[in-house]
């Protein structure tokens, strides 16, 4: 089937390392997106066979940390209600009162 551990992604400080790194194990490039300027924003690699699972790199950017920091204190500030919480895009959840990042 189609069921199972999709990919892993890991947020580098050093992107044109960790892609040099995953390259040099095997690792081979099967999709990115790109921002507007053309620039990669996310690889993700067709992982080797021992793997089992493809893998993501994309860069720790400063709005990364915003938003995952927002996600770890909305998770820890949770008291069970509200389980399912919908948000147009990310933007509006980190500008939202819910995106709590200290």
């Amino acid at each position: 089937g189609r069921e199972g551990l999709h990919h892993l992604g890991f947020f580098p400080t050093d992107l044109p390392d960790a892609v040099n790194a995953v390259e040099s194990m095997g690792f081979v490039e099967v999709s990115s997106i790109r921002m507007p300027d053309g620039e990669k924003n996310a690889i993700y690699y067709e992982g080797v066979a021992q793997f089992g699972a493809q893998i993501e790199l994309a860069p720790l950017t400063a709005a990364r940390t915003t938003y995952f920091n927002g996600l770890k204190a909305l998770a820890r500030n949770w008291d069970g209600a509200r389980a399912v919480r919908r948000f147009k895009n990310r933007a509006e959840f980190m500008n939202s009162p819910e995106c709590v990042t200290d």
